[in-house]
């Protein structure tokens, strides 16, 4: 019962993630490419989603601000505890990936996007 109490209001709609038409609550904005949308999810999406939230907090453990991952066909730039997003052409999602394993710093272009995105510099990203 305190799962559906954190989000007040449940009405008739469709899910983002399952794609039926039933009780769903608004978790918050999705922003890609400038353009901003409200997401809706079912409870067992939403709570689903939760967990993988909480998950990636716990194995994360906040060692890594900015986290770029592959997301329903596109690649996105999250930052735990926010959910706003970055969403990041291919080329630039490959770049990252070869610079994580180079062990290279944080490229500016993404510094400079997230800085745009979240306010403030990312933890770790002075003097790079």
């Amino acid at each position: 019962m305190q799962f559906y109490l954190r989000f007040p209001e449940w009405a008739l709609g469709r899910c983002f993630k399952c794609e039926t038409y039933k009780l769903v609550a608004c978790l918050g904005d999705l922003t890609v490419d400038g353009f901003t949308i409200k997401l809706f999810a079912c409870h067992p999406c939403a709570w689903r989603l939760e967990q993988f939230h909480r998950a990636l907090r716990r194995r994360h453990d906040m060692a890594h601000d900015l986290i770029a991952a592959p997301f329903l066909g596109s690649h996105v730039v999250l930052r735990p505890g926010r959910l706003e997003a970055i969403k990041l052409p291919e080329r630039r999602f490959r770049e990252l990936e070869l610079a994580s394993a180079r062990g290279e710093a944080c490229p500016p272009w993404l510094l400079e996007a997230a800085k745009a995105r979240w306010g403030g510099q990312p933890a770790g990203a002075a003097g790079r």
